[in-house]
């Protein structure tokens, strides 16, 4: 008995498309970066080894340096290495927390996709290069990056999401019959959870806000948008 294949539908080929035109997009996003942690480890490393040489061979012939200038400026390199070190462990233990939060609620559930925002940071008309970025929600820093020498970065987050059927919605639907938009309302919360606020904005070396945007668009998982920021 010869079994005959179904013969893939347009609706079926652009599906397939689609799912492939995203994983190609997730791994670009993933190697993109890895990538600028790469450049942004090396650029730190390079700009400390630089100090410390100076500091060792301060006063010497060839290298005319004051050695009390040339240690503050060790002091602040370090300074500024501790914090962004200090930062990026913030971010880390934010995602593991909603990691957590995310399992303890269903584990069984799969990973979604996160939310892809595209931060171009300007002055002017000139890209500004290797400043630090991030995405917060409130005021908890949730990603952080730093920009390549077109002055773009690439960051993402996590869109969290609710179990189906939790105590929440039980005792939502316990208290009231729920009206049609109310009904539309809870069927968005129930997918992608309470909708969130990101803002965009720029990080001097001590992790402070200099600059920022709101994120003007639809927070859910796969989606992504572009936020364009101005330095005065």
């Amino acid at each position: 008995m010869t079994t005959r294949s179904k013969t893939p539908t347009p609706e079926d080929a652009r599906r397939i498309g689609d799912l492939s035109a995203h994983a190609a997009d997730l791994a670009r996003i993933g190697t993109l970066d890895l990538s600028a942690r790469i450049e942004q480890a090396m650029s730190e490393e390079a700009a400390l080894e630089a100090a410390r040489l100076r500091y060792k061979y301060a006063g010497r012939p060839g290298i005319d340096t004051d050695p009390g200038a040339t240690a503050l400026r060790l002091g602040e390199s370090y300074a500024r290495r501790a914090q962004s070190l200090a930062t990026d462990a913030k971010v880390t233990d934010a995602r593991l927390k909603e990691a957590v939060k995310r399992d303890r609620v269903d584990p069984e559930r799969p990973e979604v996709a996160p939310f892809t925002v595209r931060i171009i940071v300007m002055k002017g008309r000139q890209p500004v290069p290797e400043i630090a970025v991030g995405l917060l929600v409130g005021k908890t820093l949730v990603s952080r990056g730093r920009t390549d020498d077109r002055g773009t970065a690439i960051l993402e987050y996590q869109v969290p999401r609710r179990a189906e059927g939790g105590p929440a919605r039980r005792e939502r639907a316990a208290a009231a019959p729920p009206s049609r938009k109310d009904v539309s309302r809870e069927a968005a919360r129930d997918e992608l959870g309470e909708q969130v606020a990101l803002t965009a904005v720029v990080l001097d070396d001590n992790g402070e806000v200099i600059a920022g945007a709101p994120v003007d668009a639809e927070i859910k998982p796969g989606g992504s948008t572009t936020v364009r920021l101005e330095l005065g």
